[in-house]
């Protein structure tokens, strides 16, 4: 699909397309893009657009003023998403039946003697399947958690297909692009 599809169905829209041309300057993508200086059309795919939403949904700032909603840095959000999408069992474009989420815990040690460090793990797979991860996590490692940033990856699934075939979209249909 176009850019101008692409925004639509991620939920970005025209009217935040700087938003988008900033990130991609920053190459802060959630997926590889070619050099646009070769005067060829950019084109993204439905996984590319799955991707771009789940990224969307970490990084927050949904809101104005005192009341936005702050989540990751689009930096971080980046790296979460490519990781995260080599941990699932299954790609969440192909299993809409689920409860996928990715997301990042940030644990607490402190070694005798020495002062605390806080390190991070990332999460991806059911939500049911989460507290069992942060208790292995935290046996593991001998750490306490002592936070969770996560996102819903089957709703931004959902999103952009509902999306897509709203729009009429073949990629709406296309479930070869929710392949691992």
């Amino acid at each position: 699909m176009r850019l101008a599809p692409f925004l639509e169905v991620t939920g970005i829209g025209k009217q935040k397309k700087e938003k988008f041309n900033a990130l991609r300057r920053h190459d802060n993508l959630p997926f590889a893009t070619h050099d646009a200086d070769k005067g060829e059309w950019q084109t993204f795919t439905l996984d590319d657009a799955f991707r771009m939403r789940l990224m969307l949904d970490l990084v927050g700032a949904e809101g104005e003023g005192d009341d936005t909603l702050h989540g990751l840095p689009p930096s971080y959000a980046v790296k979460l998403v490519s990781n995260a999408m080599g941990r699932f069992d299954r790609h969440p474009l192909s299993s809409l039946d689920g409860a996928l989420w990715a997301g990042v815990a940030i644990f607490e040690d402190t070694p005798e003697g020495a002062e605390p460090y806080r390190y991070s793990r990332w999460f991806a797979g059911d939500l049911a399947d989460l507290a069992a991860w942060i208790s292995e996590m935290s046996k593991r490692e001998d750490g306490t958690p002592v936070r969770l940033f996560a996102a819903n990856a089957s709703r931004a699934a959902k999103f952009v297909r509902d999306r897509a075939a709203e729009r009429g979209l073949p990629e709406a249909r296309d479930f070869s692009q929710g392949e691992a």
